[in-house]
């Protein structure tokens, strides 16, 4: 999703979250080089994405209904999407408006919708429909420039449209039995196949090289599949079954095989020069073939059943090369270029599958926490939400952060109550269930109780002892004890009601109101439990109801839009409104003199209840943020608007505005309307920015200008004023760390210097780039480039000599890694800023790369002074290389223990580091003490270190990062089970002689350090935050470290555990998982840590390379 427009050096740049879409797939379509890929979805939006990255280039959510077919142009100038009864236009640079939409449709019915297809040239466009009509375009216009009309007359059932490559031809074939080829510039009939009325066509189309027609049919009790050549239409191949039904064809041009799929679940392929059959398998019990697919070598044939079992075939022997099941849901829409299959589910999912290797190659799956239910709390100033995944969740204004509470559905939220100083939460769900949530001692307890169907409404009784459930289709009200949680009464409205209730408001402390979809509005009394007299409301059902009681009024919006006034003296309407666009929602304001009438495209009327028998035009005005409105709440001057994936908090007598997004607690994301915002680091990971010629930028430079949590609390409404202040000395530490100057940050408009990358050649896995960089204010001081995250230079790359040098070109070879491969360039001025990173991504063709697996342990119990011996150090560096070792028989290993483990032999690992290469991969392990000197630099004990001392034999932490910089290896991961291991700040040690005096007697610090406490921030101090708030930035070496402890935390032995707690629950993260990433890794044991120490040890990250995160188990 794209989430804001920011500016920076004169260009624009789109802040994107890779969201996937909330429903079921209808549509997709590769651009011919295969780079692209576009999605259209039940969920009314139409996505773009980079297949090589997974990125989300652009989205279009300017439908009204399900966007069922989606076309995209070769160089992504123009996008064509298509809904029932409506064909768009678009651009991806400016998506959020169309070019214009597509005239004078071809007849369509409710039921089905219009069939694209692109002419290769991409100047054409076909637009047609099931009534056996196209229509064509001169893609840069509107209007029709000519028409073309199966001969069938209204018989005729149209089910797909293509053209020829030759770009002469355009094919149209209908269930029905009719199949024809027009020349599509003069319109005349080319060939028409068969006139069988019948017979019924399965699948048709041409060849992807232009070679060949062909069709499957039933004709005459027999399934049939012919291809003929598109040059004459002479008849090439042909072949019958009368059991099965070829419902799918797929033909490879180049080999002249033929790949028929049936819905019986069988495959059969081919080849039709030689007229033999090379496969005939059956992949899965009466499960329909969805998708087929030849490698491009043509060795390889792969076939996709509609329940996701993927099976590849070696076509030369006919045996199975791989089966896998992407379980997903049902596939609901496929499409292939190259090797690559792309799939889309009824969840919403994509994935993109490497038919030749037979491997996942990307998944689309990131979804968002949409937001059924708004409820704003402004005394408390919070936003409670009800998830559509069935969770209640609330985001804390105060510090734009976001809570899960207890007490999950199985299906979506739809109604929701949160009581007088949060008591009680409570909502409902699609899956008929009540959660009544009881706030003890500063934690949720929830109770689930069923009810006959879903809630329609949930309200609380004047005493506040009771909720009143009104549920909809069971026209059914329960009454429940809130303290026992006890269904006190339920009644039955069924012999009283014609209609469901849509909803249910008190009008005083006894009356009820319903509206009913049987057009009335229907009163009942609590007391007495009977029905009163109703409003009748003519050929109207009142589809949402508010009570105004200083008018003593209901405002109504009734089904066909309209908004309607009704006295509760004499039950009449007493106002009638029926607007320009069609209201969905209406609120009063506090004072109950002005009614807001929204419609479902962010536009609303402000009506003034006084002069609401007026019959004049009342203003339209619109809410600030654009997008679909699909929920409202009003609070104030404040306007609270969702459009499930996003929830926008503005007001009225503001342009600004502040949006809110979220998957779940641990990912989630705020940002202003200026474009400053506030993530987790989850939801960092998974931020980026789109240019406007959809060029992808790295994240980091932009977000050391845009992370502003500060910036967003001061945009907020009623947010913590000493907490934004914390967060900005928390910003100021963080450019303090990199270095960076804040005067530099703070012009009016960012001029950052710039750097590209162009491809000369690339031979095998050899690559030869060329650089250019420039600055138009400031002189260039150094360059480097990143290969998936990794200095190729070293981490202090490249200096640039020659005063204030503005402009430089240079040449470079790089070697790459197996696989795709991420490289980018930097180039930092004299003012510390670093061009933005535009990454470029090559492919190593080498299809055997050698590759090694090393593991460095360096261990220590014995030291020269023995006071600070350790138990277990020795044996976590064995336990550790065993446990790898068993995974990876050819690890290679190399160890130095106690007396051997000196500075000098640590140093010495450099020379057999320089001999590996670029695809090997390293993982240095290390045990021990960590010491922290007076000045509070970080070192690794060695055997004769000093304790008092460490600075003269020590291993600082400054040796290791040069230890594993500048060697080629790409896949480096450091592990430190050492006290102070985390990154230590020199301003703010606080915390280790507390610490150190609450160790039980069974547990040992890797530790000699005293050091007396200093007074304490009253909030977490500026580093603490520093880390909690900011994705770490800085590659370093391009090692990923994961250390054993934070910098003001103790590293501990474990005496029943026989290990380090740190190294112990990395073993055992091994052994309880087949694989495991680097970042699965470090959330197990980070866990497990904590949990284990009861939270004395947190493992931290001083660094990590978020484009490389390897497969380490």
């Amino acid at each position: 999703m794209m989430i804001s427009t920011l500016v920076c050096s004169q260009k624009n740049y789109r802040l994107s979250l890779p969201i996937t879409h909330t429903s079921k797939i209808s549509d997709l379509y590769f651009t011919t080089d295969g780079k692209k890929l576009i999605s259209g979805s039940q969920d009314m939006s139409a996505k773009i994405w980079d297949v090589e990255t997974g990125f989300l280039l652009a989205e279009n959510k300017l439908h009204n209904n399900t966007v069922e077919q989606v076309r995209i142009l070769d160089k992504l100038q123009w996008t064509i999407t298509a809904e029932n009864e409506e064909v768009m236009l678009w651009s991806p640079f400016q998506a959020e408006r169309p070019i214009h939409y597509f005239k004078n449709l071809p007849p369509t019915n409710i039921l089905s919708s219009p069939i694209l297809a692109i002419s290769h040239s991409n100047k054409h466009l076909a637009i047609a429909t099931e009534s056996g009509t196209t229509q064509l375009y001169d893609i840069r216009k509107p209007d029709p420039i000519r028409t073309l009309q199966m001969t069938d007359g209204g018989n005729f059932s149209l089910k797909n449209i293509q053209f020829h490559k030759s770009d002469s031809m355009l094919m149209a074939f209908g269930s029905k039995g009719e199949l024809n080829v027009w020349n599509y510039k003069s319109g005349k009939l080319l060939k028409q196949f068969t006139k069988n009325q019948t017979a019924i066509i399965y699948d048709a189309g041409f060849s992807e090289n232009g070679t060949y027609l062909y069709y499957s049919c039933l004709d005459k009790d027999t399934r049939i599949v012919r291809v003929y050549t598109t040059d004459g239409f002479a008849p090439f191949f042909g072949v019958g079954n009368p059991q099965l039904r070829p419902s799918i064809l797929k033909v490879n041009d180049t080999h002249h095989y033929i790949a028929i799929g049936t819905d019986e679940g069988i495959v059969n392929v081919w080849d039709m020069k030689q007229k033999k059959n090379l496969l005939t398998d059956k992949i899965h019990s009466n499960q329909p073939i969805k998708a087929l697919h030849f490698s491009s070598d043509g060795k390889a044939f792969t076939a996709i059943s509609s329940t996701g079992i993927i099976t590849s075939w070696n076509l030369q022997s006919g045996s199975i090369i791989e089966t896998h099941h992407i379980n997903e849901g049902k596939i609901t829409a496929s499409a292939s270029s190259k090797d690559i299959i792309a799939f889309g589910f009824s969840t919403g999912n994509i994935v993109l599958w490497n038919g030749i290797e037979g491997r996942l190659h990307k998944k689309f799956d990131t979804k968002i926490a949409s937001a059924n239910v708004l409820l704003r709390s402004i005394e408390k100033n919070k936003l409670f939400i009800g998830g559509g995944n069935g969770n209640a969740m609330f985001w804390n204004l105060e510090d734009a952060s976001l809570h899960t509470i207890p007490g999950k559905h199985k299906r979506g939220i739809n109604q929701m109550l949160v009581t007088k100083e949060e008591k009680y939460i409570i909502t409902s769900s699609y899956d008929s269930t009540l959660c009544i949530r009881e706030k003890k001692e500063e934690a949720y307890i929830p109770t689930s109780i069923p009810l006959s169907s879903e809630a329609a409404t949930l309200l609380l009784s004047p005493d506040k002892k009771y909720l009143l459930v009104f549920t909809m289709t069971s026209d059914e009200m329960y009454k429940i004890d809130l303290a026992t949680k006890r269904v006190e009464r339920r009644i039955s409205f069924n012999k009283n009601l014609v209609g469901y209730i849509n909803q249910a408001i008190f009008v005083n402390d006894t009356i009820i109101a319903m509206a009913v979809t049987g057009k009335a509005i229907h009163f009942y009394h609590v007391q007495t439990g009977k029905l009163l007299n109703g409003i009748p409301i003519r050929n109207k059902a009142p589809f949402s109801i508010q009570y105004n009681a200083k008018y003593n009024v209901i405002a109504a919006v009734l089904s066909d839009g309209t908004m309607a006034l009704y006295n509760l003296f004499n039950f009449k309407e007493v106002a009638s409104h029926r607007f320009e666009q069609k209201i969905s929602t209406i609120y009063f304001d506090d004072d109950l003199e002005t009614m807001y009438c929204f419609s479902d495209n962010k536009l609303y009327y402000t009506v003034p209840v006084k002069a609401s028998l007026d019959k004049s035009n009342f203003k339209l005005q619109q809410l600030p943020k654009s997008g679909e409105v699909k929920l409202i709440d009003i609070k104030r001057d404040e306007v609270i608007i969702s459009n499930n994936e996003t929830v926008h908090i503005t007001q009225f007598s503001k342009s600004q505005y502040f949006s809110l997004v979220a998957a779940d607690s641990t990912t989630f994301f705020a940002v202003n309307d200026e474009g400053y915002y506030k993530s987790t680091s989850n939801a960092g990971k998974l931020l980026f920015y789109v240019s406007d010629s959809l060029d992808i930028i790295s994240f980091e430079q932009l977000d050391l200008i845009y992370n502003r949590p500060d910036k967003l609390l001061q945009a907020i409404p009623g947010s913590d004023s000493s907490l934004a202040k914390s967060y900005q000395l928390a910003y100021e530490k963080r450019l303090q760390k990199l270095g960076i100057s804040r005067n530099a940050l703070q012009v009016k408009e960012l001029l950052l210097p710039e750097a590209s990358l162009q491809l000369i050649n690339q031979n095998g896995n050899l690559a030869e780039i060329k650089v250019l960089m420039h600055d138009k204010q400031n002189g260039l001081t150094n360059w480097n480039v990143w290969v998936n995250g990794v200095p190729l230079f070293g981490n202090k790359g490249n200096p640039i000599t020659g005063n204030r040098k503005r402009k430089m070109d240079t040449v470079f070879s790089l070697n790459l890694s197996a696989g795709l491969n991420r490289i980018e360039v930097g180039v930092r001025n004299k003012s510390g800023l670093e061009s933005l990173r535009k990454p470029i991504f090559l492919k190593s063709s080498s299809l055997h790369i050698e590759q090694k697996m090393v593991f460095i342990g360096i261990g220590i119990d014995d030291y020269q002074q023995s006071e600070f011996n350790l138990n277990w150090s020795v044996k976590d560096i064995r336990d550790l290389a065993s446990v790898l070792k068993h995974k990876f028989p050819a690890l290679i290993i190399d160890t130095i223990f106690n007396k051997n483990a000196t500075k000098r032999n640590i140093l010495a690992l450099k020379s057999k580091l320089n001999k590996l290469n670029e695809n090997d991969r390293i993982i240095f392990a290390y045990s021990g003490h960590g010491i922290l000197n007076r000045q509070y630099d970080y070192f690794l004990s060695t055997y004769d270190v000093q304790f008092d001392a460490p600075e003269q034999l020590g291993f600082s932490y400054t040796d290791l990062e040069n230890l594993l910089d500048n060697i080629l290896p790409r896949e480096k991961l450091i592990l430190i089970d050492a006290c102070h291991s985390g990154e230590v700040d020199k301003d703010e040690l606080e915390k280790i002689k507390t610490v150190s005096n609450s160790l039980s007697n069974n547990i040992t610090a890797r530790s000699s350090i005293k050091i007396s406490t200093k007074k304490k921030i009253g909030i977490r101090n500026s580093f603490e935050l520093m880390n909690e708030l900011f994705t770490n930035i800085n590659r370093g070496n391009g090692a990923t470290v994961i250390s054993a402890a934070a910098g003001t935390q103790f590293a501990l032995e474990q005496g029943d555990l026989q290990n380090g707690v740190f190294t112990y629950c990395i073993i055992d993260a091994f052994r309880q998982n087949s694989s495991l990433t680097i970042s699965q890794l470090k959330e197990i044991v980070t866990q497990r840590v904590s949990a284990l120490t009861k939270g004395l040890q947190k493992p931290t990250s001083r660094t990590e390379t978020i484009y490389n995160d390897w497969r380490v188990w």
